[in-house]
């Protein structure tokens, strides 16, 4: 991300379970195969997921390390929404479609 100097940030939609699962490791999968089966879109050089309740595309102004993890501040280049989408919560370790 910091190479780059850019990040994107999708929210998940009601239909986006499979992806939840991919990215928290619970299905073994890691790297850049986290990203297959589902769609991305690029914008302002930043890949987003597409069907996404909300999603920003940024370009990094700050960050600050704090231990083993960073904040990452950004300025947002783009915007995209999908009426409908609905979103998915995680709760008492069960997904729940909204």
């Amino acid at each position: 991300m910091q190479s780059e100097g850019r990040f994107g940030w999708s929210a998940l939609g009601a239909a986006h379970q499979p992806v939840a699962e991919r990215f928290s490791g619970r299905t073994g999968v890691s790297g850049a195969e986290r990203y297959a089966g589902a769609d991305w879109q690029d914008l302002a050089g930043v890949r987003l997921l597409v069907g996404a309740p909300l999603a920003f595309a940024c370009e990094i102004t700050d960050m600050i390390d704090k231990g083993t993890h960073s904040i990452v501040i950004g300025q947002v280049l783009g915007i995209t929404t999908t009426a409908g989408a609905g979103a998915l919560a995680y709760h008492q370790g069960a997904y729940l479609p909204l």
